[in-house]
């Protein structure tokens, strides 16, 4: 994966993800990014808390985007 842009999010934007027990978590998004892999190009999001550069869409768990 490549990182093409980077932008800080505006705060009220979680990525949610469901648990095992069918709960959701949701996690605030700390930055948005345009990546390039074998796909192509997406944007996508990194968590606060899931600063790994492992992108929200590809944790296993992963739901989807919210703002409140």
């Amino acid at each position: 994966m490549k990182i093409i842009s980077i932008v800080s999010a505006n705060e009220g934007w979680f990525a949610t993800f469901q648990a095992p027990n069918q709960n959701f978590i949701e996690k605030a998004i700390a930055l948005w990014a345009i990546v390039e892999d074998d796909d192509g190009q997406r944007i996508t999001s990194f968590s606060e808390d899931e600063l790994n550069f492992t992108p929200d869409d590809e944790i296993s768990n992963f739901y989807g985007w919210i703002k409140k």
